[in-house]
């Protein structure tokens, strides 16, 4: 964790390779398919998580379409589904 120039996001600082990230959406995803599965790293999950650019009216802005997604791979539920797990 660190600090940041966003004051009012959360943010996650993955120390190397160093990148910054700032959609809480995309922490809370990444943090819990992590503790699911401990096995994949935060650098491996981000994998997962492109990050793609548009136009918005001449501003460019980047987006994570799948942060609200938990990646959980062929991990073992037990007994469970993958509904009682999320």
């Amino acid at each position: 964790m660190g600090v940041s120039n966003w004051e009012r996001c959360s943010h996650l600082w993955k120390l190397w390779p160093f990148q910054q990230l700032n959609d809480s959406t995309l922490i809370t995803s990444v943090l819990r398919t992590h503790l699911f599965d401990r096995n994949q790293t935060v650098e491996d999950l981000l994998h997962f998580y492109p990050t793609i650019q548009y136009n918005d009216r001449g501003n460019i802005k980047e987006e994570v379409p799948n942060r609200y997604f938990l990646m959980y791979q062929e991990a073992n539920y037990g007994d469970k589904s993958k509904q009682e797990v999320m």
